[in-house]
């Protein structure tokens, strides 16, 4: 108890000791040396160059991290090509004390209000936040820099999802709840599925302010629909008795469409009686969960002769129905 309260006054002091400017607050200069470097990095990792973007690193840093970080670079060129990004928030922080966790985040109570969580590696650092432009999926990179000997060194640097299709995991959260309330379960969950995609852009240093609630929210969510429809589901009113084993959101390249995926006992090639069974699916599923089909574009099935294990590529038939939008 007497170390955690000790560690407790170790981040009060840190948060007291701190000096935190903002985005239009920061140095002109400052901010214009960090902009340059950033630019650079982004740049280097456009085009894979790792050599560059291991210069801007601290020598400590490479030396512990020097393989994950080459794979991070690699896994970064090869998820978007954009030729510019924006700045989503910038934080110039001094005097931080190095031996307590330090938090940096927008300050205004809301429903986007986060949290970056981080131990300085040197007093004075720079937290950059940055998102790939005219990109349908919103990626994060977060560069954190620190002040060597008065040359500004990279420490932290973390790619994820910050959100999909304009929307974030507090806009997804949002949505989520307007379907629950109307009784649309499977649209809700979806809905917080792709919220659980967006909501650590930062890996465990990101924490939304709602993030427990929202977690609260999912788990509730869950618990609602396997309570309800507990799976697989066997749909007795077929007579071929397909058994429904999952049902998710399906992202495609304009959005996201709700997939219903299926065990038959018909078999995969026999396409004419597929299709009459799944004419009969399409009218179980919009019975049994309401709202599935409202306001969508499409629905999409698969037909499955074996339960998918992610690990092999598993035999199936696709059907697309369409909505009421």
């Amino acid at each position: 108890m007497l170390a955690l309260l000790t560690f407790f006054l170790c981040l009060d002091c840190a948060m007291e000791k701190g000096k935190t400017l903002k985005n239009e607050h920061i140095n002109k200069e400052t901010k214009e040396q960090i902009r340059s470097l950033t630019d650079k990095l982004f740049d280097a990792i456009l085009t894979n160059d790792i050599g560059i973007i291991q210069a801007m690193f601290a020598t400590q840093v490479l030396e512990t991290q020097g393989e994950e970080i080459e794979k991070l670079v690699a896994r970064m060129h090869s998820s978007f090509q954009a030729q510019s990004y924006r700045m989503l928030d910038e934080y110039h922080v001094q005097n931080a004390a190095t031996e307590a966790i330090y938090s940096v985040g927008p300050g205004i109570p809301g429903d986007n209000d986060y949290l970056i969580h981080y131990l300085p590696p040197h007093p004075e650092t720079f937290v950059a936040l940055l998102i790939p432009n005219g990109l349908d999926s919103d990626f994060l990179i977060t560069a954190i820099y620190a002040k060597h000997d008065d040359q500004w060194k990279l420490d932290v640097l973390q790619f994820g999802q910050y959100g999909l299709f304009n929307k974030n995991a507090p806009r997804y959260y949002d949505t989520a709840k307007e379907y629950h309330d109307k009784g649309y379960l499977i649209d809700a969950l979806n809905n917080m599925e792709l919220n659980q995609l967006c909501l650590r852009p930062a890996g465990e240093l990101w924490e939304y302010q709602k993030h427990q609630e929202m977690m609260e929210f999912y788990e509730k969510l869950k618990n609602e629909f396997n309570t309800k429809f507990p799976l697989p589901l066997t749909l007795d009113n077929i007579e071929s008795k397909p058994q429904i084993f999952r049902i998710h959101a399906g992202i495609l390249n304009d959005g996201f469409s709700p997939m219903v995926l299926y065990l038959t006992s018909i078999p995969l090639d026999n396409t004419a009686a597929l299709e009459a069974e799944n004419e009969n699916v399409k009218v179980e599923v919009n019975r049994i969960f309401n709202g599935i089909n409202v306001g969508k574009k499409y629905v999409f099935y698969r037909a499955y002769h074996e339960l998918p294990d992610g690990e092999k590529e598993v035999d199936h038939y696709g059907f697309v129905d369409l909505g009421t939008q």
